[in-house]
């Protein structure tokens, strides 16, 4: 299959960071005759807009058109300021739920696009998904009425609607947000019988607009979007690039969160400072095996476990935290 040079500048700039050679091939691609309206649209189809301008407006402006650029601006603001609102709208309707003593946990969406991206404004998302209990769905539904929305289709809910199906959407009759009150992931012939029953336990927190709201945990948000993915089969960018940065975060904390649990195991104050000790200035056999010193300086390697460890998780975590801060 040979990829028109839109469809390449896509999948290129369709991931949070691009590494030099990724980079590189931006540039090339856009020295060539493109379509510009082709591509804007191609990344809107598939998501990945905010992604698309993050790269072009941000690493290689300069080879744009000014016409080309201010359309990106205008596609990029427009999308940002919409993520804005919607985040906002959760925050009211998470906090409303659960003052009415109902647990509502959101997903995809905007905490999507933090857990991901670390920036509400990266992704493209047009209505809230948030998982309630099934038993809670009319409940839910009555606090969502109370706060100015309205049934999309009232006369689809019912029984079977309960059985067969797995949400019930309503709309804002202002200014147009749905929401889609789950109950499952899915519809009951995708069999994929995972609902807040079996969740509730491995629930996380996330900050939204200054917020902390229950979410996910990161192997369930892992698992949640690869069944979706699998359901629409894949035909969007961005479900992929999801996937992707998901499964890179999981990896990169997954080590600290195995080595918190070991050291909760040790019964003796002791051994936990021996532990600690051990594992911050301990270095492994592949650090010995990288870095080859000779004799009189391998007190060295202990300096260059902690040194290592502060770069591989560190920094990390740091730049997680520095992309949800607000842009000066």
């Amino acid at each position: 299959m040979t990829l028109t040079p839109e469809q390449e500048l896509l999948i290129c700039c369709s991931r949070l960071r691009l590494d030099p050679a990724c980079s590189l091939r931006v540039r090339g691609l856009l020295e060539s005759p493109l379509d510009f309206d082709a591509l804007l649209r191609s990344a809107r189809m598939h998501g990945v807009l905010p992604l698309l301008g993050r790269h072009l407006l941000g690493e290689a402006g300069e080879a744009l058109a000014p016409s080309e650029r201010g359309c990106l601006e205008h596609a990029v603001r427009e999308i940002a300021a919409w993520n804005a609102l919607l985040a906002a709208e959760l925050v009211r309707v998470v906090t409303l739920l659960a003052a009415a003593g109902i647990l509502a946990v959101p997903f995809k969406g905007p905490v999507a696009a933090i857990a991901a991206y670390g920036n509400v404004a990266l992704r493209q998302f047009s209505d809230l998904d948030v998982l309630v209990r099934v038993e809670e769905v009319d409940a839910a539904a009555s606090v969502l009425i109370d706060a100015g929305y309205r049934a999309v289709d009232a006369e689809r809910d019912g029984p079977i609607l309960r059985r067969v199906g797995y949400y019930r959407g309503l709309v804002h009759t202002g200014f147009g947000v749905v929401i889609e009150l789950h109950w499952r992931f899915g519809p009951a012939w995708f069999n994929f019988p995972l609902d807040l029953s079996h969740l509730d336990a491995r629930l996380t927190r996330l900050s939204v607009g200054g917020v902390d709201l229950p979410v996910l945990g990161p192997e369930d948000t892992l698992l949640v979007s690869c069944a979706h993915g699998t359901r629409h089969l894949w035909a969007r960018l961005e479900w992929i690039c999801l996937v992707a940065e998901f499964e890179r975060n999981s990896h990169a904390l997954r080590p600290l969160e195995i080595a918190i649990d070991i050291l909760r195991a040790r019964e003796r104050t002791a051994d936990r400072f021996h532990h600690v000790i051990g594992l911050a200035f301990d270095p492994t056999i592949s650090e010995v095996t990288i870095l080859k010193l000779p004799k009189p300086l391998t007190w060295l390697y202990h300096l260059v476990r902690p040194l290592r460890l502060v770069w591989r998780y560190g920094v990390v975590v740091a730049a997680r935290w520095v992309g949800r801060l607000p842009c000066a």
